[in-house]
């Protein structure tokens, strides 16, 4: 932890970016992950996202959702 009334143009903080083509992807982290609240507005952004950091996603909400892509 930097110490207090350092300047945050020396922080470094990385930043989720989708792949571009070509890039190499790898391997899923979790083997599943459980998203609640799935049907939700925050949820149906975060499907797609969080599917390529598991291999298989869980989707639960009580809610009616969207059909489950492969691997959810």
């Amino acid at each position: 932890m930097a110490p207090a009334g350092d300047d945050d143009e020396d922080r470094v903080v990385a930043a989720p970016v989708p792949p571009a083509p070509g890039d190499v992807v790898a391997a899923p982290v979790f083997d599943r992950l459980l998203l609640t609240g799935a049907a939700g507005g925050l949820g149906r952004e975060l499907r797609p996202r969080l599917r390529r950091l598991a291999r298989v996603l869980r989707l639960s909400d009580v809610a009616e959702m969207a059909p489950a892509a492969v691997g959810e």
